[in-house]
Formats: C-alpha cells, sequence, structure tokens
C-alpha cells in the first residue's frame, strides 16, 4: 500500500496493488508471514518534532490490535523505539449489572472476556529526551 499526497495539498491518500514476486519478498517473520512496512514521504523534509508523542500513539494503537505484536519504530534506518506485547491470559466476565440488550433491541451482548497483557517498550535515550 503505497500514500500519497492529492495534488500535492492537504489530502493524504492510499493506493493499493499487487504484491512483488515471491523471490524479492523481504525476509518471513517467525510466524511465516513477510514483515509489513509503511513507508511515507514528507511533502518537504522537516525536524521529527514530537516523536515520543508518536512512540505513545504506537503503544495505545498496539493495545487494540489482535494480531500485531511488535512495532518498531527506525528514524533515518536507526531503531529508536520498540515495543512488543504478550497475552497473559482470558477470563470470562462477570456480566451482572450490564443490561445485554440494547433500548432498541438491536445489540445484544452474550459475553465479555477480559485480555490481560504485557506491554514492553524499549526508547532510544534521545528518543526520551534524556
Amino acid at each position: 500500500m503505497g500514500f500519497y499526497w492529492k495534488d500535492g495539498k492537504d489530502q493524504l491518500l492510499a493506493r493499493s496493488g499487487d504484491l512483488p514476486p515471491p523471490n524479492t519478498m523481504p525476509e518471513p517473520t517467525s510466524t511465516g508471514n513477510p514483515w509489513t512496512n509503511f513507508t511515507m514521504a514528507l511533502r518537504e523534509p522537516t525536524l521529527l518534532d514530537g516523536p515520543l508523542d508518536l512512540a505513545r500513539f504506537f503503544i495505545t494503537s498496539l493495545t487494540f490490535m489482535r494480531t500485531m505484536k511488535k512495532v518498531d519504530m527506525l528514524v533515518d534506518d536507526v531503531k529508536v523505539f520498540e515495543v512488543n506485547k504478550r497475552i497473559k491470559g482470558q477470563e470470562r466476565v462477570n456480566k451482572r449489572g450490564l443490561r445485554p440488550t440494547s433500548a432498541n433491541g438491536m445489540m445484544t451482548v452474550t459475553g465479555v472476556d477480559a485480555t490481560g497483557m504485557i506491554m514492553e517498550a524499549k526508547v532510544m535515550q534521545w528518543l526520551a529526551g534524556e
């Protein structure tokens, strides 16, 4: 998937295409799938403002993703941040006190599960500002 600025203005669009032939794909991960990389050219060169805010965004986003377990952030091919997620277990939550059906009956909750997770982040000293 590629990202581009429409007419050089403020609208960011995405374009999808076909994968390259298998012999040109990156090395597969431990699950056998190739790495997913996102690269987006800036409209104009700029300093990286708020890199720690971007790292926080990745951590928060990772907590809601089901299959993604790790994010690395590289700046000019230098790893400045990585976060790893480990699932700690899942358990059924008692839904006592929860109204299981919405007011119009459009939605019904049949069960609630809680999933524990451990997030581990490694941050380059430069990124942390120390």
